[in-house]
């Protein structure tokens, strides 16, 4: 699809994109796991992988069942009958560093490339354990200054809020090559309902960056997921009189978009809606705002560039002529 065609799905995605262009400079972009989706497993199909551990052909079919009706049970269920250490290795082998390293040079050509072209200073937020954004910002030599987990130092993450500072917070941990410390990254429904209970260090960190900074959510589902349920918990408490709105871009079924509008909106999220399937499209409006933010940028200070170097050759050409005729 086109851009135009994009623009058109919804009657809002092209007043929502030009919001976006708007407050660019404010915006963090929240990354989920089908931004990196050409490299990694989503979480259903890494839910589906995991289930190949499974030799009973009965009990195989019974957790798989429950991928529509419950990430989270299904995960219980897994690392139930897997047993904590054997799942905790296979959780590690399919989000490994490993996987990156053949598919490095391509980074930059997929929407996760065009992510660190767009905010190559800026800080990103990511549900993400596996380390693709960060191959991708080093191969656009833009590496994060920080790497922040969900129990970092609240002065870090604070300092970095207030700066717009270049950091990558991991609210969900990290997986690099070889770990196996099951601590090191959240993944089943007991660590998050022990990470995302009342007054817990990663509820007041990311609290304070959805009250503070418009957020971009790209590759995420926005389902009933316990960051979501922060989020509408945020927006709906009695002193929150922030108008802040958060943006999205999102796929959705035409026949869904004003029922999945109407659910965003409620949670104070402006998507830009493409249509099932046509996973392009993110790779299209993210170079599209490439253009029209990044890219005016890089040509002003092009032309800046310009002036100086032909101010200095004038400069220097009359410095020359006062030589020869003082």
């Amino acid at each position: 699809m086109t851009f135009e065609e994009i623009m058109g799905y919804h009657p809002r995605n092209d007043k929502i994109y030009r919001q976006i262009v708007k407050q660019f400079k404010n915006i963090v972009p929240y990354i989920g796991a089908g931004l990196s989706a050409d490299i990694m497993p989503t979480w259903k199909e890494a839910l589906r992988k995991l289930c190949d551990n499974i030799t009973d052909p009965k009990e195989k079919n019974r957790i798989i069942s429950l991928i529509e009706v419950d990430l989270f049970d299904t995960v219980s269920e897994l690392e139930k009958y897997l047993g904590t250490f054997n799942f905790c290795k296979d959780v590690v082998e399919l989000f490994s560093e490993n996987h990156i390293d053949s598919r490095d040079s391509k980074l930059l050509e997929m929407p996760v490339g065009q992510l660190a072209a767009l905010f190559p200073e800026s800080p990103v937020i990511t549900t993400n354990f596996d380390r693709v954004l960060e191959h991708s910002f080093i191969q656009s030599g833009h590496m994060f200054e920080h790497i922040l987990g969900p129990t970092a130092p609240f002065g870090l993450l604070a300092d970095a809020l207030q700066s717009h500072s270049h950091i990558l917070y991991k609210i969900h941990g990290d997986i690099g090559r070889n770990n196996t410390d099951y601590k090191s990254f959240i993944f089943s429904k007991e660590q998050y309902e022990q990470y995302y209970s009342d007054g817990t260090q990663l509820v007041k960190q990311l609290s304070n960056w959805l009250k503070g900074k418009f957020m971009l959510f790209i590759g995420c589902s926005l389902e009933d997921d316990y960051p979501i349920r922060l989020l509408n918990q945020i927006v709906h408490e009695e002193d929150y009189k922030n108008s802040l709105t958060h943006f999205a871009i999102i796929n959705c079924k035409a026949e869904k978009l004003d029922k999945r509008s109407l659910e965003l909106g409620d949670k104070h999220i402006s998507a830009i809606f493409y249509p099932d399937g046509e996973w392009d499209c993110v790779n299209v409006i993210l170079k599209k705002l490439y253009e029209d933010t990044i890219f005016p940028a890089i040509l002003e200070k092009a032309g800046k560039l310009r002036e100086l170097y032909s101010l200095t050759r004038i400069n220097a050409l009359k410095a020359s002529v006062y030589d020869i005729y003082p």
